[in-house]
């Protein structure tokens, strides 16, 4: 029974395309991810949230009905622009801390961690292009492997290491 079923033209054919099989397998795994990920959170925040929106739509109205020379159109713009910066990182309050968000030390501890993070990003799809490559088999020419690396990212390194284990 299982040298049939090993025989078959199915087992031929995943064993054929096994790379685009494990893609295949890694993609579905990483859209799970995201998807089982998006539910947790999801569960955990939202009641949260939808308790906070009408708690503050009672403080709202309590406000407006307790300041009746304030109309609602008022506190709506006062409200806007005190979040619009707050998105910045500039508070209203008088016990905030007077600390700039963008001064020349939070800069460049943002533009590392933006070079960083890039580069590290460019690093491992070199190494995942080097990996599919030698996962491929021999019906790959050296030519062809440097040509697929090259068009990945900061493929220099990649390259000399290649000619080098020829």
């Amino acid at each position: 029974m299982l040298q049939s079923l090993a025989g078959s033209s199915c087992v031929r054919l995943v064993e054929r395309h096994r790379s685009a099989w494990c893609f295949g397998l890694l993609l579905l795994g990483y859209f799970l991810y995201l998807v089982f990920g998006a539910v947790v959170f999801s569960s955990v925040e939202l009641p949260y949230e939808d308790l906070l929106r009408q708690e503050l739509r009672k403080l709202k109205r309590s406000f407006v009905e307790d300041h009746k020379c304030l109309s609602e159109a008022q506190l709506e713009r006062f409200l806007a622009r005190v979040l619009e910066a707050s998105n910045y990182g500039v508070s209203v309050l008088s016990n905030a801390s007077a600390n700039w968000n963008w001064d020349f030390t939070s800069s460049l501890f943002f533009a590392s961690t933006v070079l960083s993070t890039t580069e590290t990003l460019r690093l491992q799809l070199d190494v995942a292009v080097i990996l599919v490559v030698e996962r491929s088999g021999p019906e790959y020419e050296m030519e062809e492997v440097i040509q697929v690396i090259s068009l990945a990212p900061s493929s220099e390194y990649w390259k000399m290491n290649l000619e080098v284990s020829e």
